[in-house]
């Protein structure tokens, strides 16, 4: 615009110039001149104002084809707009019922989830109380199965004890009948030294006028015991080996396993022990007036109740 201005102005200096030139060559005023180029200038002006409005027309009428134009476009558009719309609008309704219809069928299955979950809670419940009562189960079945195994084992102990029992029966049988014989056997051996006892006791001896039954056991001794009792008391077997072991004194009444006691003294003499299993016998050799072996005590206790018996049979 500014270019355009200044077009202008150089063309009407040059025009008013010219004219100016013109007018003094032919001797007219400057003023004249002036006002020559004022009329060129406002010519101009005209000029140039109808070319604008000429632009501004044809501007103006190629504006409104393009309007035209534009507005043929856009009513074009506006109906496809309309139709698109439409097509939306359809779409978008069935879209919204589509969306409908999958809300209600997402409330019905959060509905049927739900129940579902509630179920699984119960079926979880009656799985763990089946877990439980299995586990119970079969703690009752290994407790079975090891009651079963104890039972077992328990009949091959009673099968075996019974076996026993058998062999046991047979032998109590077996023994039984040896007792009896034994019974029978030590009621006499009782019997025998009751007697002999009995003699013992009757025995005097002269000193001035030797028997002539003494001189033919020289080299024996007789024999008396002090306190039966001790030996009524022993079982049969027990008996019977004890009664060896004295019968045993009478031809050797010092033998090699007999101890002699030194915290004891007898008026008698010196006192003797010898054992036969768990029995102690305790005697004193006798040399005169008669030679004999007395028995002062059979015992199987221990050594203290032993000491304190013998000290007071010896007081």
């Amino acid at each position: 615009m500014l270019k355009n201005q200044l077009v202008k102005g150089l063309i009407v200096a040059s025009g008013t110039l010219l004219i100016t030139v013109i007018l003094n060559w032919f001797n007219y005023t400057v003023f004249l001149g002036l006002f020559a180029g004022f009329l060129g200038w406002c010519a101009w002006e005209q000029t140039e104002t109808a070319h604008q409005l000429i632009q501004k027309t044809q501007l103006e009428s190629q504006l409104q084809g393009q309007m035209r134009t534009e507005a043929a476009l856009l009513q074009n558009e506006l109906k496809e707009v309309k139709v698109r719309s439409q097509v939306f609008s359809e779409q978008l309704k069935v879209e919204i019922d589509s969306k409908t219809e999958a809300e209600a069928r997402l409330y019905e299955l959060v509905g049927q989830l739900q129940t579902h979950q509630v179920a699984h809670k119960d079926y979880q419940a009656k799985i763990s109380k089946l877990e439980r009562e299995l586990a119970k189960k079969q703690g009752l079945q290994q407790e079975l199965a090891n009651r079963d195994e104890y039972i077992g084992l328990m009949q091959d102990a009673i099968d075996e004890e019974q076996n026993k029992r058998q062999v046991s029966e047979s032998l109590v049988e077996k023994y039984s009948n040896q007792v009896q014989a034994l019974g029978a056997e030590n009621i006499a051996l009782k019997e025998s030294l009751s007697q002999a006892n009995r003699k013992l006791g009757a025995i005097k001896v002269d000193h001035a006028q030797p028997d002539s039954e003494l001189e033919k056991t020289s080299g024996s001794y007789g024999l008396k015991i002090e306190y039966l009792g001790d030996l009524e008391d022993l079982p049969d077997r027990e008996y019977k080996k004890v009664m060896g072991k004295i019968f045993a004194l009478q031809t050797e009444p010092r033998p090699r396993d007999c101890d002699y006691l030194r915290k004891f003294i007898s008026r008698h003499g010196k006192i003797y022990r010898i054992r036969t299993g768990d029995y102690r016998i305790c005697y004193v050799i006798e040399e005169s007036p008669v030679k004999q072996i007395r028995v002062l005590m059979v015992d199987n206790r221990n050594e203290r109740i032993y000491d304190d018996r013998l000290g007071s049979r010896l007081s």
